[in-house]
């Protein structure tokens, strides 16, 4: 298990609009991340006045990217009883832009966050020239990509892998309800 790292001065987003809050997450993650030379995935705690209250790097990579699985992004939420998450990584190479697995992850994240009843605030990309992308900024380009069936098809895969068995899910949610929560099916 990683360490997480609290926070003395504690990092307010209660008071900012969407654009601050996305830079102002952005900032935060590249103070842990700027000078990894690896793909690193990250998760902010914040608690319920919007401050974030801890960081802790799940997963380390390579180069070209991180593994993480959606269980270790949740876990320290639900042990540090943060109500809210921010997700990030790191693109070494400099492009923030999120890749299809990116997408991927972030809609597995998306489902379990509505299962579990903590807010994903964001899943926010930076790289090391000070670039940063948002996941829920950019929600079109996952739009347009999954009308692309293969795509659907590893979607799917996503979903059957997080969920024990054919019919039942977490806490006894069908397939249908879940397909419904993650709007593409």
């Amino acid at each position: 298990m990683h360490k997480v790292l609290f926070f003395e001065h504690v990092e307010s987003f209660a008071h900012l609009g969407r654009n601050d809050f996305v830079g102002s997450a952005a900032n935060v993650l590249h103070s842990i991340l700027d000078r990894s030379p690896v793909e690193k995935f990250v998760v902010l705690y914040v608690n319920s006045k919007a401050e974030v209250t801890g960081s802790e790097v799940v997963a380390v990579g390579d180069l070209e990217m991180v593994q993480v699985g959606v269980r270790n992004m949740f876990r320290g939420a639900i042990l540090h009883t943060a109500p809210r998450i921010v997700l990030g990584h790191n693109h070494p190479h400099g492009d923030p832009t999120a890749s299809q697995p990116d997408w991927l992850l972030t809609d597995a994240a998306m489902l379990c966050s509505e299962l579990l009843k903590i807010q994903v605030m964001d899943h926010i990309i930076v790289s090391p020239n000070g670039k940063h992308y948002s996941c829920f900024e950019h929600v079109q380009d996952f739009q347009r990509m999954m009308q692309d069936a293969a795509l659907r098809a590893q979607a799917q895969q996503v979903i059957n892998n997080l969920i024990p068995s054919a019919n039942k899910g977490p806490m006894g949610i069908d397939m249908n309800t879940l397909k419904k929560i993650m709007g593409i099916f």
